[in-house]
């Protein structure tokens, strides 16, 4: 091999590596920025369900339902593969007034086997993208946690509706934009939607409400570059477990 042809080759190959390094960089300083983000994200949250609490607090059959609130079932990741966004916490989280996620620093679906963790690992495997799962976000719609989601409405309708400046109407239309902005600080690649009323939501803070006719849909939204699937569930279980993963071997992620 020529001195000329060597050292093309060693040029080419630094020249890689420093795009890499350059590009490695980039997402070490991405991810600071949304931790940055999600910092003051977080600050508005704790405020607002804090004033929520104190507002039911006198009384006992509306605070029954409030359970309390938790935002993240993962660690806060910058472009994670899948983020995963439900309707609501359930009453498992009865007592947790929580924003942070300080359990084993990855998706909480990986170290647990209550029903929708087991079949949303089930699909992922026979997707064969059970990967994806270490790169993953989890959060929900709103993170009130109740025992049904439509108490999140009694509750709602309890502290007052039709106006801004009452609390139950502030605490929607916040959870509406807080979703939002945890979607764009994390630019996740795909969004898995658990339920026909988080796809619904989720599509409707972008491109307008979706209505679910098939157990599994999928809409690709360009604001956020990222493909939305949304699933049909009976209680917790993936009503057609075929179809998702008959959707999730069909996406397609560029790997850079």
């Amino acid at each position: 091999m020529s001195l000329y042809f060597s050292f093309k080759i060693i040029f080419r190959c630094r020249t890689l590596a420093a795009y890499q390094f350059t590009f490695a960089i980039k997402i070490i300083t991405m991810q600071q920025q949304t931790e940055l983000a999600y910092q003051q994200l977080k600050i508005e949250i704790e405020q607002l369900y804090t004033e929520v609490y104190k507002a039911v607090d006198n009384e006992p059959t509306i605070k029954k339902l409030f359970k309390g609130w938790k935002v993240l079932y993962s660690p806060l990741i910058y472009k994670p593969d899948v983020m995963f966004i439900g309707i609501n916490p359930g009453p498992g989280e009865e007592g947790v007034f929580d924003c942070e996620y300080e359990d084993k620093g990855e998706l909480e679906y990986l170290h647990y086997d209550y029903d929708l963790a087991k079949e949303t690992k089930l699909v992922f495997e026979m997707s064969n993208k059970y990967d994806l799962l270490y790169n993953a976000v989890k959060t929900n719609f709103y993170y009130l946690a109740t025992s049904e989601p439509k108490d999140i409405f009694k509750i709602t309708d309890f502290l007052g509706r039709g106006d801004d400046t009452k609390l139950g109407e502030k605490l929607l239309k916040s959870s509406w934009r807080w979703t939002k902005r945890l979607i764009e600080i994390t630019e996740p690649k795909l969004i898995v939607c658990e339920g026909e009323d988080a796809f619904r939501n989720i599509t409707d803070l972008f491109i307008g409400a979706m209505k679910m006719n098939e157990n599994v849909e999928s809409i690709y939204i360009e604001e956020i570059q990222a493909t939305v699937i949304g699933y049909k569930r009976i209680h917790s279980k993936i009503k057609d477990k075929g179809s998702l993963v008959k959707k999730l071997k069909s996406i397609k992620f560029v790997e850079i």
